[in-house]
C-alpha cells in the first residue's frame, strides 16, 4: 500500500470539500428554481404555455396535453417545463403532472435537468411534490437519484424518506432520508450514510 505525502492528503481533502460545495449549490439552485416553476405555471395557465389539448375532467378539472412551458428573461431562456399531461383541480388548488422534465439554463453555460414521472403541486398547503425515477442531473458531472421529494414552501425545506444517491466526478454519496434547509444552505442524508471519495470509503 502507497504512503500517502501529507501534502497530496490535503489536496484530496480540498478536492473533496470542493466537491460537496458544489453539490450543496447543485442542490439549492436547482430546488428554488423548480418550486418558482411549478408554482408559477397555475398563474401562466390563461398565457406563455404551449399545449396539444384541453379537456375538462372529473370534479372540476381541466386537462392539458403536451405541455410546454417556457421563461425567457432579457433574450435568453432560463427554464423550460415539459410535461405529458398537466390536471389542474381549482376548486381544490392542486395540480397533477406526468412524465415532468424541467431543465435550468444557467449563464454561465450549465443546464440542469429533472425528469420524474408524477408531479403534484398543492398551493394551499404549499406543498410540491415529484415521485417516480426521480433524477437531476447538471451538465457538468453532478446526478441526484431518488424515488420522491418533497418541497414544503413555507418551511423552505425539501425532504424525502426514499434511497437516494449523489453521484459526481469522484464522489458517490448514498443513504436513506434527505433534508434540504435551503435558507441555510445545508443539506444531510438521514440514515445508512455510505460517502466513496476516489477509492476511500467512508
Amino acid at each position: 500500500m502507497r504512503d500517502v505525502h501529507p501534502t497530496e492528503a490535503l489536496s484530496r481533502e480540498r478536492g473533496n470539500l470542493f466537491r460537496m460545495k458544489r453539490i450543496r449549490v447543485f442542490l439549492f439552485l436547482f430546488i428554488v428554481s423548480s418550486v418558482g416553476v411549478l408554482g408559477g405555471f397555475i398563474l401562466s395557465m390563461d398565457y406563455g404555455v404551449r399545449y396539444t389539448s384541453v379537456e375538462p375532467v372529473g370534479d372540476g378539472g381541466v386537462r392539458i396535453e403536451e405541455v410546454r412551458y417556457s421563461g425567457i428573461k432579457d433574450g435568453f431562456k432560463e427554464w423550460e417545463l415539459q410535461a405529458g399531461s398537466a390536471t389542474y383541480f381549482e376548486r381544490d388548488g392542486v395540480t397533477l403532472f406526468d412524465d415532468v422534465r424541467i431543465v435550468f439554463y444557467a449563464r454561465n453555460g450549465v443546464s440542469y435537468t429533472l425528469r420524474a414521472k408524477k408531479g403534484r403541486y398543492t398551493e394551499r398547503a404549499g406543498r410540491i411534490e415529484v415521485s417516480g425515477d426521480v433524477v437531476i442531473v447538471s451538465d457538468d458531472g453532478y446526478t441526484l437519484n431518488t424515488s420522491a421529494l418533497t418541497y414544503l414552501t413555507e418551511k423552505k425545506v425539501v425532504t424525502s424518506d426514499k434511497e437516494v444517491r449523489i453521484t459526481s466526478q469522484g464522489m458517490e454519496i448514498e443513504g436513506t432520508g434527505l433534508l434540504i434547509e435551503v435558507e441555510k444552505e445545508r443539506f444531510r442524508i438521514l440514515k445508512d450514510v455510505k460517502t466513496v471519495l476516489e477509492n476511500a470509503v467512508v
